[in-house]
Formats: C-alpha cells, sequence, structure tokens
C-alpha cells in the first residue's frame, strides 16, 4: 500500500521523541563522572588552560563537569552557550538544518528554527575571530560542515 503522511500525528511522535531523549539524557547526566576517562582529563585541562567561551552542542549541563575539576565553578559561575537547548532549562532541540529544502509540507516542525527555544548565536563569528579553537565532543561530519 502507500504510505499517508499524517504530520499532525509525526508530530506528536517527534515531541515524544524529545522528551523521551531528554530524559535518558537527564537519567545519564545524574550518573557519576569518571575523572580519569581522557574525556573528563581533556576537558580539565580546557576548562583550566584554554577557556574563554564554550558552545556546547550537547543538552547536558556542563557546568556539572566544570565544578567537577575546578572548584571555582562550584558556585555556577561556569559560563557557556547551548547551540541546540539544554535539559535545564527543558528546550533541547532537535531537527534538522533549514537549508533542507525537500520537506514535505507540513513537516517544518522538524526545522530547528521553527522550535520556539531555537536562537542564534555568534558561534560563526566567534569562530571566525578566533586565534585558538578547541573542539570537544561533537562529531566533524560532513553534515556539521555549515558550522565551520
Amino acid at each position: 500500500g502507500v504510505k499517508m503522511f499524517n504530520p499532525k500525528k509525526d508530530k506528536e511522535v517527534f515531541d515524544l521523541l524529545v522528551e523521551q531523549l531528554s530524559a535518558y539524557l537527564k537519567e545519564e547526566e545524574s550518573k557519576p563522572i569518571n575523572p580519569n576517562s581522557d574525556a573528563a582529563l581533556v576537558f580539565d585541562n580546557i576548562i583550566n588552560t584554554y577557556y574563554d567561551g564554550i558552545y556546547s552542542f550537547n543538552y547536558t549541563d556542563l557546568s556539572l563537569l566544570a565544578g567537577t575539576y575546578n572548584k571555582t565553578y562550584n558556585d555556577g559561575s561556569f559560563k557557556y552557550t547551548h547551540v541546540h537547548g539544554s535539559l535545564l532549562e527543558r528546550n533541547a532541540i532537535l531537527g534538522i538544518q533549514e537549508a533542507s529544502k525537500n520537506i514535505k509540507q507540513g513537516y517544518e516542525f522538524l526545522y530547528k528554527v521553527f522550535n520556539d527555544s531555537y536562537k542564534h548565536c555568534n558561534l560563526q563569528q566567534d569562530l571566525h575571530n578566533a586565534d585558538d579553537i578547541v573542539i570537544f565532543g561533537h562529531s566533524l561530519g560532513k553534515k556539521r560542515l555549515p558550522f565551520f
């Protein structure tokens, strides 16, 4: 048979997917951090050496990790920008770039920019003006090329 599209029903499923992904990540975020893992040691080095500003493509709270390695950040003063929303603000943004023009009518909710929580940040400008760039916890596949 022919597959019928139902944008309203698919939006409900999409919202449930985002909700369940957020719940799963919140649970993972609450687990103890292995301070000797390679990722933790690199992050420790970043915040104690290069830290000038961080853009996170993850939804988790980096201040929890920062406070583990640098006690001055235990007061919540660790500043960074979530590019795609956060668990803390309950606004994880999942979707596709607006440049994807082959989307069926009614499925515009899949565009990240259609999310009420989506806001532009100065990432591209900061990348252009930076002397040093440290990329941590991010894939550098073809889908991410527009950022770099």
